[in-house]
């Protein structure tokens, strides 16, 4: 795909970006600019990096961002049928722990989410899994999510391949790999997703990096309610010792809770990180 080397004809486009518009920021929408009229939404990394030296700009959430895998709240059974009140009564109190966690993160304000997520990123780098990995997936993060950028560039510099999450409507998950000059697409649910690259099986994967809106000391996570995570790594499952890949959630201390009581669908993690511990 050919690439204009103006900055302006990128940020015009709403149909793709590339890592580089990822790198300078948080992804957040910005808003239009007289001097420079836009036609779309695009990443402000490129805007505030390139057309201002640097200079930090207001830029504000979009808010009708609320769609797509890890943008909607869903109600936690992955598009499972539940005929039994005592599941529903376990799904009502897990709806409940989800909004209590998405509550408790986007409280928080953006300079402590940067700080916190630079903490974060620095304990799973130096981890023994991150170290021994050589093939790992990674989310691009969104909203008020952890800040993974910090571990897919490094990554990048051990010689570590990297890939990125792609999520389709009929609840099926992929990886695809990105590298720092992959072009990105935003799909139809608001996902930044690489336009090319090689596809991995799940299987194949050494190491997950896995968003996170509640957890416990127990290894027990609640994400968005899609089930992406628990149908894609269902097989984990069945294992007691090779686990294969080993799911690293990333989450802000004020995410945690007492205790989680997971379904029989759930995948456990692996390990959890946040900035305390």
């Amino acid at each position: 795909m050919a690439r204009s080397n103006s900055t302006s004809d990128q940020c015009d486009r709403t149909t793709h970006t590339d890592w580089r518009l990822l790198r300078c920021s948080i992804p957040t929408w910005i808003p239009p600019d007289p001097k420079f009229p836009l036609r779309g939404r695009c990443l402000s990394a490129a805007y505030v990096h390139n057309r201002f030296g640097g200079e930090p700009v207001t830029a504000t959430a979009d808010p009708t961002f609320s769609s797509g895998s890890r943008a909607k709240v869903c109600n936690g059974t992955g598009g499972r049928r539940l005929l039994y009140k005592g599941f529903r009564f376990l799904i009502n109190l897990m709806n409940k722990l989800r909004t209590k966690g998405l509550r408790a993160r986007r409280q928080m304000t953006a300079d402590s989410r940067a700080a916190a997520s630079k903490i974060i990123c620095n304990k799973v780098i130096r981890s023994r899994e991150f170290l021994s990995a050589t093939l790992l997936a990674c989310y691009l993060p969104m909203r008020d999510e952890v800040d993974t950028r910090m571990i897919i560039e490094r990554a990048w510099r051990a010689n570590k391949r990297v890939f990125v999450p792609i999520t389709r409507k009929n609840g099926k998950m992929f990886f695809r790999e990105i590298r720092p000059n992959t072009t990105l697409l935003r799909s139809r649910m608001s996902i930044w997703e690489p336009a090319d690259g090689e596809f991995i099986s799940p299987r194949a994967l050494q190491l997950v990096v896995t968003p996170i809106v509640t957890f416990d000391n127990f290894k027990h996570r609640i994400g968005m309610g899609g089930g992406y995570y628990d149908r894609c790594f269902s097989f984990l499952r069945r294992r007691q010792h090779w686990l294969k890949p080993k799911l690293l959630g990333v989450a802000f201390a004020c995410q945690k809770v007492a205790g989680i009581s997971p379904n029989t669908w759930d995948v456990r993690l692996y390990r959890s990180f946040s900035e305390v511990e």
